[in-house]
């Protein structure tokens, strides 16, 4: 065959006469009709014309069109005119791949999303279990990739992770074909430690057991599955065997996939969908839902999943001591909590194990793995006999059968001696196969363990995305005025998380519990945290500094992933996007901005605001506000239609109708303005200061004007374990937090504003009773929760005199200078004075933003 540097000549003149027969089309029509012997044909010439036109472009195109026409026609039109193979499915997989081999690769990054993100993902967690471990012995490297075919997965994952990095590396597959394009790619890259293996992947036996090198049970250290595990019948036994082979301290495995759909008619899916089975059979590490949209259309989407996980036999004891005794959270630990997925067979309608139909039904009970006996697989363990009163107790992870501990040599001991055909005589009843821990994905997250478990509930459905992309509240004047001191444990609301970084930073606390029942506020801190332990600065500055970054998706998934649980990471990969442009325009408050910015342009006082922000004086900002920008943002038009508008107040700031009413108190909303943002100008530099402000009118930060946490010495004391390590994110309300700690456990619980949105209680009303509780269920209606709040504000406070430590606080910052609820902690034992009240056009603080600052304390 002619090579490509050769046929070019050929395929350009081809191209040539193709376009000279197609403008001189029509002379050539009638030259021929007259002059060659083909005239007496007349009507054929001018088919024949376009005929042969098509051909020499096609002969000229050929080398551009052959991948699309080749995959076309080897998946929709060769498998109807060609018969089908009799035997087994390696025939069948042969025939269908022999045409499309060499064009495979070629076609399938269109269709088979999320690969990358898979190998990704799994070279970061492997780099960051490698830097746990340190340099104690590990055991021989192995990776075995199933399904893998062309060998595409093991060369992409070289460019994240060297292959030099494994000890042998093992492709099984089934279809020799494609296997032909492994071996060719591995031979061209001098891969000595990379094998190929033509097995079926259900019975897969590795040279190392056959030698008896090593022991089959937990000797694979990483093994990975890219659009192979729906694909193969029997993909029961084949993740029975990935349990039963993967090492389970430090063991690995990736799957990206097609959903498995819950309508499907097929026997296989309606038993119980291939995810389903992983995610039970598989600690969960990371797990992505996404849609490949490839044609770029909103009717036509392809479902996929990514999921990491682990060996469900994995140590999380340091994870549960972290959530339930350091943060009072017993979610994922048992009873009424995050529980593991039970037995699918359970609740899918699975036939029972005497059901003659089971195998007909394409679900081979009697997978025992006969290449190894390296135990039993889970179907054959709930063939198991029952406890003889037909109730059938369980097996588990940790050897338990009737209450009984046992270790895997009896277990398989009492197999063999019953055999199969004595297992399927005696289990008459199916029972489940519980695989003991009921642990959440945050327990077998890999780094840290910041993020405290919580249950996706209804009430999280109305939190699509973040309110507040930065914090309102001057967290300087905390630490000065409360004295927050490196012993003290603190309450404080998560918002942006900039507070209680700063607290962090300024005073190394030793614990903070930073509570918000948004979960996108949790998802902000969180990355703040993981950013800072996986990025340089420089990246870091980009992301949150200016607010974009142009690699942030892949920095998320190749650096800053171990240290996210599953629930940020997925967030943060479906809203990577906020990075692209400016993430402070990003969610509610993200609005605030762009109208603020939209309304200075459209007064032409958009180069008096760059002014402000680098005004070098404070006598020089209030000149420049009172003259140009106050007019602006204090006309009657401006506060009637925006801060005066509820709906702008709460969708953009945050600010309910109760707090509202909290500073109308004490006058007009718009006394409430000018008292908030006259006295800012002479309290101190935007330039260099006043980030708060600053952010607001210039869109982002400076090195000179952010918060500590974005300050090169702010970013290497959070890197210290020491310090980031006092932080424990909860969603929830604050009242179930409080719930949680233990007594006299906190030293200080700083709700920011959030005591402005109850309803105010009359005086006359007493407290709840010693040992009543407010209601925890959900509610049916935002009607219903809404009443529910009213009634939460006195169990909140009985709660914060609870987990006080004598002499502690309780701090709050109100709109109004004196807010109706310093009463009901004064009624509840507290001794409740004013830290700062706004007056006489004094500010209390760079922010100004509320009438008063108050303080409980337990006495």
């Amino acid at each position: 065959m002619p090579s490509e540097s050769s046929s070019l000549p050929m395929r350009t003149a081809a191209l040539t006469l193709a376009g000279l027969i197609f403008v001189g089309f029509k002379p050539l029509e009638i030259i021929l009709q007259h002059k060659t012997p083909i005239s007496v044909f007349p009507h054929l010439i001018s088919p024949l014309l376009t005929s042969l036109t098509v051909l020499l472009s096609l002969f000229s195109f050929y080398p551009h069109i052959r991948t699309p026409v080749t995959y076309i026609w080897n998946c929709f039109f060769r498998p109807f005119l060609i018969t089908k193979p009799s035997g087994d499915q390696r025939e069948h997989l042969d025939a269908f791949y022999q045409g499309q081999a060499d064009v495979y690769d070629s076609t399938r990054p269109y269709l088979l999303k999320g690969r990358e993100m898979m190998l990704q993902l799994m070279a970061s967690h492997l780099k960051a279990q490698s830097a746990l471990v340190g340099g104690a012995a590990q055991k021989k490297k192995i990776w075995v990739d199933i399904g893998g075919g062309t060998g595409w997965n093991i060369e992409a994952m070289d460019e994240y992770l060297p292959i030099s990095t494994f000890d042998a590396v093992y492709l099984i597959d089934l279809c020799e074909p494609l296997l032909a394009v492994a071996r060719k790619r591995f031979a061209k890259r001098g891969w000595k430690n990379v094998h190929v293996l033509c097995q079926d992947a259900s019975r897969f036996v590795l040279p190392e057991w056959k030698t008896g090198e090593v022991d089959p049970r937990g000797s694979v250290s990483v093994i990975t599955l890219s659009y192979s595990l729906s694909m193969i019948p029997t993909f029961y036994p084949l993740l029975d065997r990935c349990d039963q082979v993967l090492d389970p301290g430090q063991g690995l495995i990736g799957v990206v996939d097609f959903y498995a759909s819950r309508d499907s008619t097929s026997t296989r899916e309606r038993a119980i969908g291939t995810a389903k089975y992983l995610e039970y059979k598989m600690g969960t590490i990371k797990s992505y839902n996404g849609r490949n949209n490839f044609l770029n259309t909103y009717f036509i989407s392809i479902p996929y999943y990514v999921f990491l996980g682990c060996s469900r036999q994995r140590d999380a004891t340091a994870a549960a001591r972290a959530f339930q005794v350091e943060a009072g959270n017993k979610i994922g630990q048992g009873q009424g909590g995050l529980i593991t997925p039970v037995s699918p067979f359970f609740k899918t309608g699975f036939p029972p194990i005497s059901d003659p139909n089971a195998n007909a039904m394409g679900l081979n009970l009697d997978h025992d793995m006969p290449d190894l006996s390296i135990g039993p697989s889970m179907l054959a363990e709930t063939n198991m006999p029952t406890d003889g009163d037909g109730t059938g107790k369980i097996w588990s992870a940790h050897g338990t059968l009737n209450g009984q501990k046992q270790t895997m040599v009896e277990r398989e001991g009492a197999r063999r001696a019953i055999g199969s055909d004595g297992m399927a005589a005696l289990g008459k009843q199916q029972t489940i196969y519980d695989v003991g821990a009921p642990l959440s994905p945050f327990h077998y997250q890999l780094r840290k363990a910041w993020r405290v478990p919580y249950l996706e509930e209804k009430i999280h459905e109305q939190f699509k995305t973040h309110i507040y992309g930065w914090t309102w509240e001057d967290p300087g004047i905390d630490v000065e005025r409360l004295n927050i001191t490196k012993d003290d444990h603190i309450l404080a609301i998560t918002s942006a998380g900039d507070n209680v970084l700063h607290y962090a930073i300024a005073a190394g606390v030793e614990r903070i519990h930073a509570v918000d029942m948004n979960p996108c506020q949790g998802h902000i801190l969180e990355l703040k945290l993981a950013a800072i332990q996986a990025l340089e600065y420089a990246d870091f500055w980009k992301i949150f500094g200016e607010g974009r970054h142009s690699d942030f998706d892949t920095l998320l998934t190749t650096k800053i992933a171990p240290f996210l649980s599953s629930h940020a990471f997925a967030y943060w990969k479906t809203h990577s996007d906020q990075f692209s442009d400016n993430f402070y325009f990003q969610g509610f408050s993200g609005w605030a901005l762009r109208i603020v910015q939209l309304a200075f342009a459209v007064a032409g006082v958009s180069a008096d605001v760059k002014r402000l922000c680098n005004a070098s004086t404070t006598n020089e900002q209030n000149k420049i506000w009172t003259e140009k920008l106050r007019p602006i943002f204090l006309n009657k038009v401006v506060c009637k239609l925006f801060l005066a508008n509820p709906i702008f107040t709460w969708r953009t700031m945050g600010v309910p109708k109760n707090q509202v009413n909290c500073f109308l108190e004490d006058g007009t909303i718009e006394d409430f303005i000018k008292a908030t943002l006259d006295p800012v100008p002479l309290h101190s530099r935007l330039k260099d200061v006043n980030y708060h402000y600053f952010l607001c009118l210039n869109g982002r930060y400076t090195p000179l004007s952010c918060p500590s946490y974005l300050k090169p010495e702010g970013f290497k004391t959070m890197k210290s374990a020491q310090v980031n390590n006092a932080f424990k994110l909860h969603t929830d309300t604050i009242l179930n937090v409080l719930r949680g700690l233990g007594d006299e456990s906190l030293t200080k619980i700083i709700v920011m504003d959030s005591l402005d949105w109850f309803d105010p209680i009359p005086k006359s009303t007493p407290l709840p009773p010693t040992g009543a509780q407010a209601l925890d269920e959900l509610d049916e209606s935002p009607e219903d929760a809404y009443e529910h709040l009213k009634s939460e504000l006195d169990f909140e406070i009985l709660e914060m005199r609870r987990v006080l430590k004598p002499g502690g606080n309780a701090v709050w910052r109100s709109a109004a200078k004196y807010p109706w609820y310093r009463q009901r902690f004064e009624l509840a034992g507290f001794k409740v004075h004013p830290i700062d009240i706004r007056e006489n056009g004094k500010a209390i603080d760079a922010v100004n933003m509320y009438a008063s600052f108050w303080r409980a304390e337990k006495v």
